[in-house]
């Protein structure tokens, strides 16, 4: 027999998965000369709208904002950093 509360709770968790979004920061003029270039971080959007961004340099550091506008405002730099959000590829 199924239990219901799990059955939810799976789908609740997978509605919650198929909502989130991953993103790169593509910087095109690095104003402060430390991240370089190109893609410079990786990071996911979650349901609840907040985004964890990962730096790809040396220091490795992540990083929890409340909103991507809160990420785009600190990290945009005037549009010499953009965000642009990965395709879905759902298997």
């Amino acid at each position: 027999m199924w239990n219901v509360w799990a059955v939810l709770r799976r789908a609740s968790f997978v509605c919650h998965l198929l909502t989130m979004k991953t993103f790169h920061l593509v910087r095109h003029k690095d104003l402060s000369g430390v991240s370089g270039t190109g893609i410079v971080a990786e990071g996911v959007q979650l349901s609840n709208q907040k985004c964890i961004l990962h730096w790809l340099s040396k220091a490795e550091a992540i990083t929890v904002y409340d909103s991507m506008a809160e990420l785009e405002q600190i990290h945009g730099h005037d549009g010499a950093t953009i965000v642009v959000f990965d395709e879905r590829r759902l298997a």
